[in-house]
């Protein structure tokens, strides 16, 4: 994620990380996974250079047949 503004970059940075910790939350950790990282994920491997420039790091969420599985899926996207 690219922000023109620090504070929107400081801000969606924080907000990212609260999706992985809240995972380790009691009752939420079978939310699907959530990584973020300061250097792309292999899946962008191959990308233009300029695709991949970001202030704010990537954030990957793992989803697997049982997130969405039945009435399941209008509550996960």
């Amino acid at each position: 994620m690219r922000f023109k503004d620090s504070i929107d970059t400081v801000l969606a940075t924080s907000f990212l990380q609260e999706f992985v910790d809240a995972r380790r939350t009691a009752g939420l950790n079978n939310a699907p996974p959530c990584v973020r990282s300061s250097s792309p994920p292999k899946e962008l491997e191959g990308s233009p250079d300029e695709a991949l420039s970001a202030n704010a790091g990537f954030v990957s969420f793992g989803i697997f047949p049982r997130h969405v599985e039945g009435r399941k899926l209008n509550r996960t996207i």
